[in-house]
């Protein structure tokens, strides 16, 4: 397997995780025990460890691998379209959270802490789970197109 293809199925993984976990923490604990799930977005820190190419905490699997225009092409993509996913998301989920407050009557000092940062979690996840995904399909339209 690819590193890069490691990568985005490590990433969709810690979304995955996140995601049930959340539900779980709905049904035991409520709505306010849902951003304890946010925590296990703090495995993507061992990113680093897959990405360094010759680095001796890397796995054996991927010391060998050589990296040619192909994945660097892939990788800009990816990213690229990673970030304008999550930046596209970042404004309406702005409006809705702020409009929201501002519609109810109360001032901004009041909104909670959880509220203000939901943005900054949605444009984080959809940022990653856009990456993760472009990657995967890259990688497979790549390996299809020199099979054929």
């Amino acid at each position: 397997m690819y590193r890069n293809l490691f990568i985005a199925w490590y990433c969709l993984g810690v979304l995955v995780l996140v995601l049930v976990s959340a539900l779980i923490f709905i049904l035991f604990f409520g709505w306010k025990g849902t951003e304890g799930s946010l925590g296990f977005l703090g495995f993507l820190g061992l990113l680093p460890l897959f990405t360094l190419p010759d680095c001796r905490t890397c796995w054996r699997v991927f010391r060998e691998e050589k990296y040619d225009e192909r994945d660097f092409s892939y990788v800009k993509r990816a990213m690229l379209s990673g970030g304008i996913a999550g930046f596209a998301s970042l404004g309406p989920t702005n409006v809705l959270v702020f409009h929201f407050y501002w519609s109810r009557g109360t001032d901004m000092l009041s909104m909670p802490v959880q509220v203000f940062w939901a943005p900054f979690h949605c444009y984080l996840m959809l940022t990653i789970l856009a990456f993760s995904i472009t990657l995967i399909l890259l990688y497979y339209k790549g390996e299809r197109a020199v099979e054929v």
